[in-house]
């Protein structure tokens, strides 16, 4: 009787769901996991001798050390003549020094289990070098003989001048590489900004005067920072660092201010001819305040929303609904003076006007209209689930706290990040895309020329693959 009793309430438990309570099992999304407990380090810090700052993060238990080395000067101070001076310099500095040679560099951070990388965007250069704790005497001296006393032998500058110059050319061929390009190109016209965009040209034209009068303006003790993240106090770290870069040379230099960027709202359509291309890549794009801005939370949920995952608007628009897309994602990029939202769809090319249209269309929804609840708490969870994968390593946590640090951002955006999130509602979301517009003045389209007929706009620009406007035409004469 009992195995009777108990199969019997078995086979009840197995009986499927009436119809409307499997309807709202289907509706209801399942619970997010718990958030991952987020408890971000402090943060020490210390001016040396030479007006070096040193920032320290005590990390105990783990084998590792990075060290983060940020010139507070980035590709905005370029010449205007001759613009990527600022990244091109900074590449020379991991080429050589009157101790290392560039295999020697590349040798030793091979021997201490080290990994060098560089980043330069407009506002800032960083150097980050990771390696074994055991091994940060090294590390320090190889990262200190690189930036205090670098060689910039003309051989080297020729060499990376070749490698630079046919990387670019070589990228032309990428249609997102080079869409994005132009984006940038039109967004910062007439600003300090779009000396990020140069071309292969250019390169040829640096010297070895360039290079050094670059150098001995800008990478000084008083304009920089640097930050180590590892098993070490701040005591140890002040020793340590004073000891490598005490003859690095103390010169006041003069910071480069900037005023936000003007976006010209005059509605444009380019297309950018890159041959052979199967697909088309649109990018559409303007300008949004800064992380300093208010409104910089409820813009991330926003964005989250629009196009931020495989679950976002775009991508279930103009992929899963209408199999325009293979792609469509929206994107936040941030800098001291001015942010950077854009769209990036690829798309087939029978579908150019009409992807264009539901992307347009999308966006002005999400400016109009509330977005329900359950889209916002969706959007929150992801963004603060993933935000400790984003510090997850050294070297991420490191280059986090140098944004903090030179976009002079506020402690929230470091230990009240959940906080900030938490509080955005659908309320806010809607109030602060009222303030912006985010239908982007400057729509690209990159392909074939072949393509360009299909497209039926009354006016397109057409840019040639280095970024050079070749002709303006009318509907008209695209057929």
């Amino acid at each position: 009787m009992k195995t009777l009793l108990s199969l019997f309430s078995l086979a009840c438990l197995l009986l499927p769901l009436p119809a409307a309570a499997q309807e709202r099992f289907r509706r209801g999304p399942p619970l997010p996991d718990p958030l991952p407990m987020l408890t971000l380090p402090e943060i020490e810090t210390h001016t040396l001798a030479s007006n070096l700052r040193l920032l320290v993060v005590r990390k105990t238990g783990h084998p590792v050390v990075n060290l983060h080395l940020a010139i507070l000067t980035g590709e905005s101070a370029s010449p205007d003549a001759k613009p990527g001076l600022a990244t091109f310099t900074a590449k020379m500095v991991s080429r050589g020094s009157s101790n290392f040679s560039a295999s020697d560099v590349q040798e030793t951070i091979d021997s201490i289990g080290g990994q060098f990388t560089t980043r330069i965007n407009p506002d800032y250069t960083a150097f980050s070098l990771s390696c074994l704790q055991e091994n940060l005497d090294q590390a320090l001296e190889l990262l200190s003989d690189m930036l205090v006393r670098p060689s910039f032998s003309r051989r080297q500058i020729e060499d990376l001048q070749r490698v630079t110059f046919y990387d670019l050319t070589r990228r032309r061929e990428d249609p997102e590489f080079s869409g994005k390009k132009l984006l940038y190109q039109l967004l910062f016209k007439e600003h300090a900004y779009q000396k990020i965009v140069y071309n292969d040209n250019i390169i040829r034209t640096y010297t070895l005067g360039d290079i050094r009068g670059f150098y001995e303006n800008f990478y000084r003790p008083d304009n920089a920072i640097l930050v180590i993240t590892g098993d070490l106090d701040l005591n140890q770290a002040s020793r340590k660092v004073s000891r490598n870069f005490n003859t690095w040379e103390k010169k006041t230099v003069e910071r480069v201010h900037l005023t936000a960027p003007e976006l010209d709202p005059t509605p444009r359509v380019c297309f950018l001819q890159v041959p052979r291309a199967k697909d088309v890549n649109i990018f559409m794009g303007t300008l949004i305040p800064p992380k300093t801005s208010v409104d910089y939370f409820p813009l991330e949920v926003l964005n989250q929303v629009l196009g931020g995952t495989y679950i976002s608007r775009l991508l279930m628009n103009l992929r899963e609904s209408r199999g325009y897309a293979y792609s469509a994602f929206s994107y936040m990029e941030f800098y001291r003076y001015c942010g950077v939202f854009y769209v990036h769809a690829r798309v087939t090319p029978e579908f150019i006007r009409s992807s264009i249209e539901e992307i347009q269309k999308e966006i002005r929804i999400i400016s109009t209209q509330r977005v329900p609840n359950e889209e916002i708490e969706t959007a929150k969870s992801y963004l603060m689930g993933r935000y400790p994968l984003n510090i997850q390593t050294y070297a991420d946590l490191s280059a986090r706290i140098v944004d903090v640090q030179v976009l002079g951002l506020s402690a929230g955006h470091w230990d009240k990040y959940y906080q900030n999130i938490m509080r955005i509602d659908s309320r806010s979301v809607y109030e602060t895309a009222q303030r912006y517009s985010l239908l982007t003045p400057i729509i690209i389209i990159v392909g074939d020329k072949s393509m360009l007929e299909t497209i039926g706009f009354e006016k397109i620009d057409v840019y040639n693959s280095k970024g050079e406007l070749v002709q303006s035409i009318t509907k008209g004469e695209q057929q």
